[in-house]
């Protein structure tokens, strides 16, 4: 049980950065509008919380720790498995990427910009998961019995 949990804790622990990154940023920063969706997806269906009577932040965090946890999983089952891995992380990224795509319409000219701020944001949400992905290998790694001799 702790084989698995402690790699899974490492990478939900992912979960809180987009919400910490929103309570620190100012609202008006472009830049946030950029990188936050990317590191908190479930932000992006905030509107439908009206719907739901659910104005409470809280229950966006939720469902986020409940994504990164799903993903967490797969990453986790992958992490002893170094191509698994890899595969898996290339699959996060490509989906990040996607999902930065779907942000600008699947516009590239909107993506890159006058200024390449949503093309940086992308770039440091795929270091972001890229570095959580990492972790979670170095986890799995360190909780392996060595067979050395001591």
């Amino acid at each position: 049980m702790q084989k698995i949990f402690l790699p899974l804790l490492v990478f939900v622990g992912g979960a809180f950065a987009g919400p910490l990154l929103y309570w620190a940023m100012p609202q008006y920063d472009l830049f946030y509008y950029g990188l936050g969706p990317l590191i908190w997806p479930v932000q992006l269906i905030g509107s439908l919380m009206d719907s739901l009577r659910a104005d409470n932040y809280v229950v966006l965090v939720g469902l986020n720790v409940l994504i990164y946890a799903i993903v967490g999983i797969g990453i986790v089952a992958a992490a002893r498995n170094t191509r698994l891995l890899f595969f898996s992380g290339a699959l996060l990224e490509a989906g990040v990427a996607i999902l930065a795509l779907w942000a600008v319409r699947f516009h590239i000219r909107d993506l890159l910009g006058h200024d390449g701020t949503m093309l940086i944001a992308l770039l440091i949400a795929l270091a972001f998961y890229g570095s959580l992905v990492f972790l979670v290998h170095l986890t799995v790694k360190r909780m392996q019995p060595s067979n050395q001799p001591t």
